[in-house]
């Protein structure tokens, strides 16, 4: 479990009266904690079913606030509240930090919120730079476009030499705009010194599993994204 206290350089923790924890860029820090107390009206919002990301104009950008939601039969009752401990938005904004640091193309984080709601009971929010012309894997093949497949390899090979194990690798996950190629949705994953080849098998059936699920294994090629992975493997 990560220490609370334990923050990476670039962002500062704030606790505010009403109970919130904020932990944002400290370049951003103002702005942001300004937004989460009143947040304005929302530019867009997409929702799915683990929850729903709101964006905002922020000081000449645009910021993604990620609401974490419960998914499966139970969500419309439990909803966004998550029991103590604090900290899996914290993780979540942890392991992009790291990701982005050792060169992975992951979503740029600003910072996370947790919100107190009764005793032991939170919700919580995660803040990334919002990705410029982004459209997911899954709905640029359903729109008829392909060839992803290189692309695609060479950030989950970058992510796994960074040390991340994503927990539920899917066509979703794969953000295509103006930076190419990014990785997204490192909720409950986990860093490690080194993967095993078991991890990196483990994400590589994971997308094989959902190209099958979604219909797509005729646009989007497994076998020749596991030929580009073992080819930027062997490099």
């Amino acid at each position: 479990m990560i220490n609370i206290q334990n923050i990476p350089g670039d962002f500062v923790q704030h606790r505010i009266p009403n109970g919130d924890i904020h932990i944002l860029r400290w370049d951003l820090a103002e702005p942001l904690g300004e937004l989460l107390h009143h947040p304005p009206h929302a530019l867009e919002t997409i929702s799915t079913g683990k929850g729903a990301t709101r964006f905002y104009p922020l000081a000449g950008i645009e910021i993604a606030v990620k609401e974490y939601h419960h998914g499966g039969l139970l969500a419309p009752l439990i909803q966004d509240y998550y029991i103590a401990p604090p900290h899996r938005a914290i993780e979540e904004m942890f392991l992009l930090a790291i990701a982005q640091e050792q060169g992975a193309p992951v979503l740029e984080p600003l910072g996370c919120a947790i919100i107190p709601v009764l005793g032991p009971i939170f919700r919580y929010r995660l803040i990334t730079r919002r990705e410029a012309g982004a459209r997911n894997l899954l709905q640029r093949l359903r729109a008829g476009e392909s060839g992803f497949e290189e692309a695609c390899a060479t950030a989950l090979h970058l992510l796994h030499d960074a040390g991340i194990w994503h927990r539920d690798l899917n066509l979703a996950n794969f953000i295509i705009g103006e930076r190419g190629v990014i990785i997204c949705d490192l909720d409950r994953g986990t860093h490690h010194p080194h993967l095993s080849s078991e991890q990196k098998e483990n994400n590589l059936q994971r997308l094989d599993r959902s190209i099958q699920k979604q219909g797509m294994n005729k646009q989007f090629s497994m076998t020749r994204f596991r030929q580009f992975y073992m080819t930027d493997t062997e490099t």
